[in-house]
């Protein structure tokens, strides 16, 4: 999907090109790409989307007693419970960076990846949290926290399978490149911590729904406070 993604991009200036349009508009048309809030949104549910879909498609071909993560409704309690923890989860890395921030230790500067995720009215904010709090996390632990994980306990046993899911999760998020330095490995780890979290509600209880609750709750206490302090 992301290559089709980046072809049809290419396409677009090459066809932009032979029908004359000027380069300052090929050259915008790119840089809202990369920086506008739509452009950058309707991708994301596009490549969620697609890769969601993919992924239930290929699990039907899967023996679902292979995999960790059952989709039963989980009980209301312990629903209740992952909820809470994601949302806790949030308040402390936003303590923990806030800390880090006041006494120097760490210096975090805002990305144009950040101000992606900063919504300035209630529609950009409802876009935000149907990318970012619905289809990410479905996507996410759909695949780390039941595919991977399933592959990698069956492989080399459960302890070392959450470890590697949850830090091949924090890596793909790119915080280490897009905060480059001490700032990008804190929110790396951060992201490893939330992905233990998921992987253990996950092997411990057999609903993945759980982990996709406490994903959801941390993601969107991310998009909404800053909304809702003006930022």
């Amino acid at each position: 999907l992301f290559a089709v993604c980046i072809l049809l991009v290419v396409v677009a200036v090459f066809a932009a090109t032979l029908s004359g349009t000027s380069r300052a508009a090929v050259h915008a048309v790119l840089t809202g790409m990369k920086t506008g809030f739509w452009y950058n949104n309707l991708l994301g549910d596009f490549l969620y989307a697609g890769l969601l879909l993919f992924m239930l498609w290929w699990i039907r071909r899967l023996d679902r007693r292979s995999l960790i993560g059952g989709v039963a409704t989980p009980p209301v309690p312990q629903l209740a419970a992952a909820i809470f923890l994601g949302l806790i989860f949030a308040a402390m890395t936003i303590l923990l960076i806030s800390q880090l921030q006041t006494h120097h230790l760490v210096i975090f500067h805002e990305t144009a990846r950040d101000r992606l995720l900063v919504s300035h009215n209630p529609t950009q904010l409802l876009a935000l949290l149907v990318l970012v709090s619905l289809l990410a996390p479905l996507t996410e632990e759909l695949y780390f926290r039941n595919i991977l994980l399933s592959v990698l306990r069956r492989a080399w046993g459960l302890v070392p399978a959450i470890l590697v899911s949850a830090g091949l999760f924090a890596l793909v998020h790119f915080q280490f490149i897009s905060n480059p330095g001490a700032a990008g490995w804190v929110a790396t780890m951060v992201i490893f911590g939330l992905g233990v979290i998921n992987a253990l509600w996950v092997t411990r209880t057999g609903f993945l729904w759980l982990a996709v609750a406490s994903h959801a709750a941390y993601n969107a206490v991310l998009i909404v406070l800053p909304f809702a302090l003006g930022h």
